[in-house]
């Protein structure tokens, strides 16, 4: 019983890490409905308007820019601070310094 019950309890902490690693990929909240990423651009389409950024702790990310973002000032390894939606949508890109 005790080896069940431990198996449980272990089972459930370690779901509790996994989860926890992915909130921890440096994004965080920004205005409702939006989140801040800080990272580093691994490609970008300008025709698309996609974006894939590494975030710091290093997962990539697949965004598309908003129509008042213009993509042609930022290059390959640009380090970057965007806000985008929740549902991908980038709202500001800027240099990180």
């Amino acid at each position: 019983m005790k080896n069940r019950t431990f198996k449980s309890l272990a089972t459930i902490l370690f779901i509790g890490f996994f989860v926890a690693s992915f909130a921890s990929i440096n994004i965080t909240d920004g205005a409702e409905g939006s989140f801040i990423i800080k990272g580093t651009i691994v490609s970008i389409n300008t025709t698309t308007d996609q974006v894939v950024v590494k975030a710091e702790v290093g997962n990539n990310l697949s965004l598309v820019a908003g129509h008042e973002i213009d993509l042609t000032i930022y290059k390959i390894g640009d380090h970057v601070i965007i806000e985008c939606s929740n549902d991908g949508v980038i709202k500001s890109i800027n240099k990180k310094e």
